[in-house]
C-alpha cells in the first residue's frame, strides 16, 4: 500500500522539508516535500526510519493505512538528556571557594508543555545558598506560531556579612531568533530592610555547535530600584552522558561562578528513540 503523512518539528510545529525517510525492511527510500508532505509504498507492519540533520532518528511501524503525522524532536539540550529523568550535579564556586549539589527532576510531555524543577544547595559549613526555580516550557501555546514558557525562582542567601532573598516570576515568549524572559520579583536585603520590586529582563538563545549540538546560553538582568542583578549560564553535553554547566551572578557586593558537572537517570525504562 501507499502510506502518505507529513513530518513536523515538535518544537514549533513547523514542517519539515527533504527529510529521509527509508523502509527498514527493504530499500525503498523518499523525501518529504517543501510542505513537509510525504508518500512511500510499504506493506503493514513494516517500519520507516525517519532522518534529518539536526533532529533525533525515530522508527515508525505502520499498523493500519491511515495519514501519518510524525513529530521529529530537535538536539537540543533538554531533549538530549530526555524526559522523564531526575539530574545529579555537583559543582564548585570558583569565587567563594564552596562547594554545591543540584538535584532536577524533568517531567514528560504533559499536553504541549513540560515541567522542570530544579534545587541548588550549599554543601559546605561556611555559607548558605539556596537556589530553587520552576520552568514550565511552552505552557502557554498557540499552534504553530505562539510559545510562551513560565519560570519562578527562589533564591536564599548568607554568605560572610551579608544576605539578601529574592523571588521572581517570569514569561519566556519564543520569539524569532531568541527567547526572551520578561517578568518581575520582590527582593530582601540585608542593607535594606523594606522589600524592593524588580523588573526582569533577559535571553536564550541555543549556539549550534557541529552538527547535532547545541550550547543553550542564558542572559538576564532585573532592577532592583538602584542596584542590578545579573545572571547568565551556559551548558554542554559531553560523551554522550555528562553535562557541564557554567553559571555567573553578581549582586551587589555578591559574586558568584559556580562550574558543575552532572549525569542523569531514567524513572522508568527507556522508551525507543526516545520518543
Amino acid at each position: 500500500m501507499v502510506i502518505k503523512g507529513k513530518v513536523m518539528a515538535s518544537d514549533d510545529g513547523l514542517p519539515l522539508h527533504f527529510v529521509s525517510i527509508q523502509a527498514k525492511e527493504t530499500d525503498k527510500k523518499t523525501l518529504t516535500t517543501i510542505d513537509g508532505n510525504f508518500e512511500i509504498q510499504v506493506e503493514l507492519g513494516q517500519t520507516l526510519i525517519f532522518r534529518f540533520v539536526g533532529f533525533v532518528e525515530r522508527e515508525v511501524q505502520i499498523t493500519e493505512d491511515k495519514f501519518y503525522l510524525i513529530e521529529l524532536k530537535p538536539y537540543i539540550i533538554q531533549d538530549d538528556f530526555g524526559q522523564n529523568r531526575i539530574h545529579f550535579d555537583a559543582g564548585y564556586d570558583l569565587k567563594n571557594r564552596f562547594v554545591i549539589g543540584k538535584l532536577s527532576y524533568v517531567s514528560n510531555q504533559i499536553g504541549w508543555f513540560s515541567i522542570r524543577a530544579s534545587v541548588v544547595k550549599n554543601l559546605t559549613s561556611h555559607a548558605d545558598f539556596l537556589d530553587s526555580k520552576i520552568e514550565a516550557s511552552n505552557l502557554i501555546y498557540s499552534y504553530p506560531n505562539i510559545s510562551i514558557g513560565t519560570t519562578f525562582r527562589y533564591q536564599n542567601i548568607s554568605f560572610q556579612e551579608y544576605s539578601f532573598k529574592n523571588s521572581t516570576f517570569s514569561f519566556q515568549p519564543k520569539l524569532k531568533y531568541f527567547d526572551g524572559n520578561i517578568g518581575f520579583g520582590v527582593s530582601n536585603h540585608d542593607l535594606n530592610p523594606k522589600k524592593t520590586f524588580g523588573i526582569l529582563l533577559g535571553a536564550r538563545k541555543e549556539i549550534q555547535v557541529g552538527t547535532y549540538h547545541y550550547i543553550p546560553l542564558e542572559v538576564s538582568s532585573t532592577f532592583w530600584g538602584k542596584n542590578v542583578e545579573f545572571n547568565a549560564s551556559l551548558k554542554y553535553r559531553v560523551l554522550g552522558y555528562f553535562e557541564l554547566g557554567l553559571s555567573y551572578q553578581h549582586y551587589r557586593s555578591f559574586d558568584s561562578l559556580i562550574a558543575t558537572v552532572g549525569s542523569s537517570i531514567r524513572l522508568w525504562k527507556r522508551a525507543k528513540n526516545e520518543y
